[in-house]
């Protein structure tokens, strides 16, 4: 079973346009899938639209609310957990931007990575063929910077994008994770989530193999959520929460 997580905030103008996207692409998974919207605190009628939709009628769609905006990484981590307890061993978590950015026909090409070895697959705009529509030059300079920064205080082997949400992961991935850092695996509740669990991951030994996709920005409406300085005081933060990551991996092995 291929279960698709979708953290949203006021995403009602385009969340119905992907969902019907993920339909379509859905029909060809052999396992079947779900989606999960967790709405974090959205005020425009987001989960309306989600409970609404045919994929909902049919049982294939749900949503999980945080009663106010929590952030992105604490949608991500009731992601997590919701997809812990109700999923099976085998069944994978992709997750994807709920702003129609992320184009659902490239979950085939993750999941073939994962079938080819990979505990964690990433849609990277960073590998030969990827690409960048509608994006700012001052969210490419901050993408790359992001990715300077977590090469030199953290790297992970197979990794190039750091950032981008668009990612399937094994639960044999996330369950060795969970083993090692319990309900702390994911912690940040800023956009550097999504290196936090490559660092998390990688630290309880995961690999990773990343696909080039095409992020559409163009596609976006309205502004981008992401808050600067809460979000690089949280790349900040990863510095030591790197160095402790390793060490507790280091003392789980030795146990």
């Amino acid at each position: 079973m291929i279960w698709i997580i979708l953290p949203a905030y006021n995403e009602a103008a385009c969340i119905g346009s992907l969902l019907d996207k993920i339909d379509a692409v859905g029909q060809g998974f052999a396992g079947g899938f779900r989606v999960l919207v967790v709405d974090d605190g959205s005020a425009d009628g987001t989960a309306d639209i989600v409970r609404a939709h045919g994929l909902a009628r049919r049982g294939l769609a749900d949503v999980t609310a945080h009663s106010r905006n929590m952030g992105l990484g604490a949608a991500m981590d009731t992601g997590i957990r919701e997809f812990m307890e109700r999923s099976a061993p085998g069944d994978i978590m992709v997750t994807m931007d709920a702003d129609d950015t992320h184009e659902p026909s490239f979950i085939p090409s993750l999941l073939d990575a994962l079938e080819q070895g990979a505990d964690v697959a990433i849609a990277s705009r960073f590998q030969p063929g990827g690409r960048e529509v509608g994006v700012s030059f001052g969210r490419r300079v901050f993408s790359r910077g992001v990715r300077v920064f977590m090469r030199f205080v953290a790297p992970v082997p197979g990794v190039r994008d750091y950032s981008c949400g668009y990612r399937a992961y094994k639960r044999s991935a996330l369950e060795a994770g969970r083993k090692v850092f319990g309900d702390a695996l994911a912690e940040s509740r800023h956009f550097s989530i999504m290196a936090e669990l490559l660092i998390k991951l990688a630290a309880a030994g995961a690999g990773f193999r990343e696909v080039p996709f095409t992020l559409r920005y163009d596609r976006k409406q309205g502004p981008s959520k992401i808050r600067i300085s809460a979000t690089l005081r949280g790349y900040l933060d990863l510095v030591l929460m790197a160095r402790r990551a390793r060490a507790q991996a280091r003392a789980a092995r030795l146990r």
